[in-house]
């Protein structure tokens, strides 16, 4: 901006050539552009977060969530469902674990009643005892 600021002042003050006038020219025409390529890209970078925050709306919408329509009461609903969801997940993993240790259990019991006697430790156990003349 200094070097503008002084630029412009020579370019008013009629002490300064052509040559002068045209860098200071220039270097406003630049200035004028890079401003307006910045504009354009926060609109740019405006819009998406837009589009975004409709997509997000879209989905309160579809889960059934009530939320005013205006752009941070989306966000803070937004944020709330996915609390929600995280917790729901992590409800569901501990479920998942318990029928997952339940189904190996399960399995072992089976499995074990399945088996010869000399394959299963219950049963060899058994069957020791038996050879023993405990049993008969």
């Amino acid at each position: 901006n200094s070097r503008r600021m002084s630029g412009t002042k020579r370019a008013r003050g009629g002490s300064s050539s052509n040559d002068d006038m045209a860098a200071v020219s220039e270097d406003e025409d630049e200035q004028t552009r890079r401003r307006q390529d910045r504009n354009l890209r926060e609109q740019q970078r405006s819009h998406k977060i837009t589009q975004q925050i409709d997509h997000l709306k879209e989905v309160l919408s579809s889960a059934n969530i009530q939320f005013k329509p205006d752009k941070y009461s989306t966000l803070v609903t937004v944020a709330e469902f996915i609390k929600q969801l995280q917790e729901r997940s992590q409800l569901l993993d501990q479920e998942h674990k318990k029928l997952l240790d339940t189904v190996s259990k399960t399995n072992e019991i089976v499995n074990e009643a399945h088996l010869p006697p000399s394959t299963s430790s219950t049963s060899s156990i058994l069957s020791s005892s038996r050879t023993d003349g405990s049993s008969g």
